[in-house]
């Protein structure tokens, strides 16, 4: 599924710079749900994708996760038509660190993999889509006029799928207008060493949701987040494999996520978090259909059955 299409004419990402930088990306493999959409939105525009996923095929947690692992490398095999891809393992499961510091372990050995030979090193996750690449382009772009050595871009964080192209997705509680989650800078310099998951000591150039000036963009180019845009089963297992599988209340995280599912429209839900997350309020989502969820669902499914 393609939430905003890349098929056909890109745009030209280099328009309006004197310089493109070079940019090179790694991702953590473990979760494919999304996998395909997400790498596809910005293949065309990195150099070279890093992929990293622990050797014994363990999640952060402890869990086997070789199945999950199996399918991410079928499919990044499958998109992988210009050999952009390198694989990178790694001993990150250690039931002697808490999983979120695993996590930050992960993700610096992407940064110092990824380092060599460019100027910016991407950090999405696999279920995080770029919607229009051309405005994080010109974002570098301004944080390297700053002098930052990292960028911060907000993200929309869907929360179900509803119907056709609307969702639910999380809004300020009081306001409900469109929240952009931060969770870290999304791109960072060479060598950039990492103090917890993506974030890290230097001061970013922040970006956020709004209009009228360089440090925001408009809603339609937030980066989609799909975190629980996902089967039932696969949200269960994300409870025990996820970095924050102990710092999160996921009995309760779920509890909302099935009655947001049992009754979308209605549903004005606090988080987990609340006040700190808000609540949620349905939007639309331009391009997500429940044929292409349907879709996305089946092809995960013949990546599981071709990886054994």
């Amino acid at each position: 599924m393609s939430p905003r299409k890349l098929s056909g004419e890109l745009p030209d990402p280099r328009a309006g710079y004197n310089v493109t930088p070079t940019v090179h990306a790694y991702v953590l493999l473990g979760d494919p749900a999304w996998l395909v959409p997400s790498v596809r939105s910005y293949y065309p525009f990195v150099q070279r994708i890093f992929a990293c996923h622990d050797s014994q095929k363990l999640s952060w947690s402890g869990v086997d996760l070789s199945r999950e692992i199996n399918a991410c490398l079928k499919l990044l095999s499958d998109l992988d038509v210009d050999r952009k891809v390198r694989i990178v393992s790694g001993d990150y499961a250690n039931s002697e660190m808490p999983p979120d510091q695993c996590e930050t372990l992960t993700r610096q050995h992407g940064v110092d993999v990824a380092s060599d030979g460019c100027d910016w090193v991407l950090q999405l996750d696999t279920d995080e889509v770029v919607p229009n690449w051309s405005s994080i382009l010109r974002q570098l772009d301004l944080a390297s006029r700053d002098g930052r050595r990292t960028l911060e871009y907000p993200a929309r964080w869907i929360y179900s799928h509803v119907r056709g192209p609307l969702v639910l997705v999380r809004s300020e509680r009081r306001r409900l207008k469109t929240w952009s989650a931060i969770p870290g800078p999304i791109a960072v310099r060479p060598g950039e060493a990492l103090t917890y998951c993506r974030q890290s000591s230097s001061e970013p150039r922040r970006v956020r949701i709004g209009r009228g000036s360089n440090s925001v963009v408009p809603t339609r180019d937030a980066i989609q987040h799909f975190s629980m845009v996902r089967s039932t089963d696969v949200m269960a297992r994300k409870a025990t494999t996820s970095g924050h599988a102990l710092d999160v209340d996921w009995a309760l995280r779920l509890r909302l996520w099935q009655d947001a599912l049992a009754r979308p429209v209605r549903a004005s839900l606090h988080s987990y978090a609340a006040p700190v997350f808000g609540c949620y309020r349905p939007s639309l989502v331009r391009g997500l259909t429940r044929s292409a969820v349907e879709r996305e669902t089946l092809r995960l499914e013949n990546a599981r059955d071709a990886s054994g």
